[in-house]
């Protein structure tokens, strides 16, 4: 039993860890009330999260939407379309008409859906009169809307009867269609997963007990986190890519930082193998600690994503940022009860060479402290290499170009791909997603007049109103594809010729506004990752060439793992191996957010390596001994939680959904090469040729930057003091283990 001064000792980690041991009982019945509590939530959250969230809040288009509704459901972007193939001419064939008729009462019986326009309405018939499109108007939000295409796409084709071919198309159907696909993904991904990280999580720790332990916080975390998720549905509309990047972050995080405190306890039950209760206070007062900071620098560098003004990437933003905090809470409170509980039982079901009666290797003796003292004896070939290799692989980002996806990311029998196919092919023009201008009646005519006279447009008309309307609407199509490059300068300059008070809106214009608003916003966001990033972990280790360098490479690593997604995706290398065809672009959303995830990610090794160094230099001031212990410390933690987090996001390249494929490709290329390339070779490198300048502290620094430290051992009888020196580097009075101490270095 540990005494109440050696418990006072610890820090307020520690002694939250002790006492959620000390109380096992209540802390158990607390975390079994709120896993049943929010866990019987999670059924509801995939039905309860929003479609899409694809715009830029407050933008003309999304201000053009709300007025054309209102004027015309048939003519909103979230309008349902259902094209119908036969196999005569729609004038000559009474039962084609017939079809058409049927699937126009199926979509009344929705009641999202505001109406139908029959194709002779509408004028939706193909010059052959083979493809007629039947539009159920819009009648509830895009959420309700996406629902409705959910909830029709498989009985459009009954309702048309045999040999006609009908699929539900449009924006709407788009996203339901591309929902089903990217839930379907997830889901199978996650499956193969978790038996992949338990067979890797069990390799690295040697044990079976230790293996299922991570996993076990990660599933818990994860109930937790979606029951959470689904009660803020009802306050938020959260998007439905929210889960996607739940799951990920959840299981990534969950794993990486259960790793990193087994690993730790493991060292502390060596120490205190018969206080297993204050070696689990002990694991969290250290690792703790490093942990605490990490999930700081994710929320900060995810977080900063807020400032993008659309609703997508900010339900992402929150979902990331719960599974971050709550995925901190379990580790805080619950993971130190569970392996005090465990002891050393932890090790059972353990591989041969972890037998606890097995002699165990002394410290120093180890592939990771050789790889230390190799990079400590070769630092220049080594950091010059490592950098060569990162910014050849980043050299694709000079071409990169960013577009709007289109239906070509679904499935090939996904039916609104079919659908829009079919328009394409019949009509000549994306019909099916036309633009919509509105117009106050004063404006009306030379907004019509300009609109015949744009270059991009055909098929223009204006669309009869509903009574007390006003506003007039325009409808007409953009003659290049919706996911075109050019579909953007065309929209700029229409709106550029219109009157004023015109707005021009419709899907194209939704999608071009957002991508608009990223773009604008990207300098700044990035710009605060980075600025943020060197700062929080300028207060972790207290050295300001560490945290540049740090900060630095990380960000190299994430262009790096950028252009890699350029060469792959938007090149179309790789194609036949991974099995998609490329858009000759990334997703507009892809650079800027992927940039804050990787960065985030990359700073969780940061930590690893400079927690485990920074311990070193405080108790021997010896420059070789902090790389290569620290290396030969940390070294066995990332390269675990790389197979790990690779396990997690390989499972993803499987994906028949494009964006969850991309996702999986990038965010894993992104940790294989800050892990290998970045943390294990060119970070120790620098701080190899840096020496003790590495962790050299200003004098007027030291006033301003509050007192923190991610090491891992406190002062210790009999162990070297530590001595200030006013304007010059602390050196140790009394000599450390290493061969590098010398005398202090100035300011």
């Amino acid at each position: 039993m540990s005494s109440p001064s050696k418990i006072a000792a610890l820090g307020p980690l520690g002694r939250i860890a002790h006492a959620c041991v000390t109380h096992g009982r209540r802390t158990t019945c607390l975390w079994l009330v709120a896993i049943v509590a929010l866990g019987a939530f999670l059924p509801q959250l995939e039905h309860s999260l929003a479609g899409s969230g694809m715009h830029a809040s407050g933008s003309d288009s999304v201000r053009a939407r709300t007025a054309i509704q209102a004027g015309d459901p048939a003519a909103a972007s979230s309008a349902l379309s259902v094209v119908i193939r036969g196999p005569r001419p729609y004038a000559q064939d009474r039962a084609f008409r017939a079809a058409a008729q049927s699937v126009g009462r199926l979509l009344t019986t929705n009641s999202a859906v505001d109406g139908t326009r029959s194709p002779e309405q509408t004028g939706r018939i193909s010059p052959d009169e083979r493809v007629v499109v039947v539009t159920g108007g819009a009648g509830g939000t895009p959420k309700e809307m996406i629902r409705a295409a959910d909830d029709l796409r498989d009985r459009v084709a009954d309702a048309a009867g045999p040999g006609y071919d009908a699929n539900l198309s449009g924006i709407s159907a788009q996203w339901a269609d591309f929902n089903k696909d990217n839930r379907d993904s997830t889901l199978k991904a996650e499956t193969y997963a978790l038996p992949v990280t338990l067979v890797v999580l069990a390799l690295a720790f040697g044990s079976i007990a230790a293996g299922v332990l991570p996993l076990l916080i990660t599933t818990i975390g994860l109930a937790v986190t979606g029951g959470v998720l689904t009660l803020l549905t009802g306050v938020f509309d959260i998007t439905l890519w929210a889960l996607t990047f739940l799951l990920i972050f959840t299981m990534a995080l969950g794993i990486d930082y259960a790793l990193f405190i087994v690993m730790r306890f493991r060292e502390a039950l060596r120490e205190h193998e018969d206080d297993p209760a204050y070696a689990a206070a002990v694991s969290m007062d250290t690792a703790g600690r490093a942990i605490a900071f990490s999930g700081t620098t994710v929320f900060v560098a995810i977080g900063v994503c807020f400032l993008i003004p659309s609703p997508m990437p900010r339900s992402i933003t929150l979902a990331v940022l719960l599974s971050v905090a709550l995925v901190m809470l379990v580790m805080f409170t619950l993971m130190p009860l569970l392996m005090a509980r465990l002891g050393t039982r932890i090790d059972a079901g353990a591989m041969p060479w972890r037998r606890r009666d097995r002699p165990r290797r002394p410290d120093g003796d180890g592939l990771m402290y050789r790889w230390g003292a190799f990079v400590w004896r070769h630092p220049w070939p080594l950091a010059v290499a490592a950098v060569t290799v990162l910014v050849v692989l980043a050299l694709p980002l000079g071409h990169l170009k960013i577009g709007v996806p289109g239906e070509s990311i679904l499935p090939p029998d996904a039916p609104a791909r079919q659908g829009t196919t079919a328009v394409k092919e019949a009509f000549g023009a994306p019909a099916i997603v036309p633009v919509a201008i509105t117009a106050t009646p004063r404006s009306a005519a030379e907004a019509e007049r300009v609109a015949r006279a744009d270059r991009s447009l055909v098929n223009v008309r204006r669309l009869p109103l509903r009574p007390g309307a006003s506003v007039a609407v325009l409808q007409a199509s953009m003659k290049p594809t919706a996911d075109s490059s050019s579909v953007g300068k065309n929209i700029d300059r229409l709106r550029s010729d219109l009157p004023s008070g015109t707005l021009v809106g419709g899907a194209p214009a939704e999608l071009h506004d957002l991508q608009h608003a990223m773009s604008s916003t990207a300098p700044l966001v990035l710009g605060l990752i980075l600025l943020l990033g060197s700062i929080l972990l300028l207060v972790a280790v207290q050295a300001p060439l560490i945290a540049l360098a740090g900060t630095l490479t990380s960000g190299l690593s994430t262009a790096a793992a950028l252009g890699v997604s350029v060469y792959i995706f938007q090149d179309g290398h790789l194609t036949g191996l991974l099995g998609f065809q490329p858009q000759g672009f990334l997703d507009f959303w892809v650079p800027v957010f992927f940039s804050a995830m990787i960065f985030a990610i990359a700073m969780d090794y940061t930590v690893f390596f400079v927690s485990s160094a920074r311990e070193q230099w405080d108790a021997t001031g010896d420059a070789r001994t902090a790389v290569v212990t620290g290396m030969g410390r940390s070294g066995p933690v990332i390269v675990a939680a790389v197979a790990a987090m690779l396990g997690v996001f390989g499972s993803f390249m499987t994906s028949t959904a494009v964006p969850a494929k991309e996702m999986g490709v990038v965010l894993g290329m992104a940790v294989l090469l800050d892990a290998f390339l970045v943390r294990l070779i060119l970070l120790p490198a620098i701080v190899r040729i840096a020496g003790r300048w590495a962790w050299w502290q200003p004098t007027l620094l030291s006033r301003i930057l509050p007192s923190f430290s991610l090491s891992h051992n406190r002062s210790t009888p009999g162990g070297p003091t530590r001595v200030l020196v006013p304007g010059a580097i602390a050196t140790p009075s009394t000599e450390g283990p290493g061969t590098d101490v010398g005398s202090s270095l100035p300011g």
